[in-house]
């Protein structure tokens, strides 16, 4: 039984790092309708209440095909069909021509607070704010624990 527990937990952990990293990808592929799939019906990301209200605005952000979102290192308490997630990683936004073919970027080093669901057979966000590193938590974040 405890072995099955360990790969249960494994499993868990395996398939949030793989959807904090899809986040990404999807976001920045412009792939809405699977990224949209990411989250619960009711999900609140930074603010916004809904995975169509989610699509609206996050996708009104992202104006450049360059803009990348790096997710580094990931800190997952799971509780049953529940799991927090702390993430930091950051964020390159294309600012535009550089020398030649070069372009641009602006780097911002960022932390991920989440809270996900177990919806049926896969994980989804439940909520997910982001805040510029050194800065506090969003407000009804859980902090980052400390063992």
């Amino acid at each position: 039984m405890r072995d099955q527990q360990i790969r249960t937990l494994h499993s868990d952990e395996a398939d949030i790092r793989r959807l904090i990293i899809l986040y990404g990808f999807l976001l920045d592929d412009r792939r809405f309708d699977e990224w949209a799939d990411l989250f619960t019906p009711d999900a609140t990301c930074m603010g916004h209440a809904g995975r169509q209200a989610i699509v609206e605005a996050i996708a009104h952000m992202q104006t450049s095909t360059g803009n990348k979102h790096i997710a580094c290192s990931s800190l997952i308490n799971l509780s049953g069909d529940r799991a927090l997630a702390w993430t930091d990683g950051f964020g390159l936004v294309d600012a535009g021509p550089g020398d030649g073919d070069a372009r641009n970027y602006a780097f911002f080093p960022l932390r991920y607070y989440d809270q996900f669901v177990r919806d049926r057979d896969r994980w989804r966000f439940a909520r997910r704010d982001v805040r510029l590193a050194g800065h506090p938590p969003p407000e009804g974040a859980v902090k980052v624990p400390a063992s």
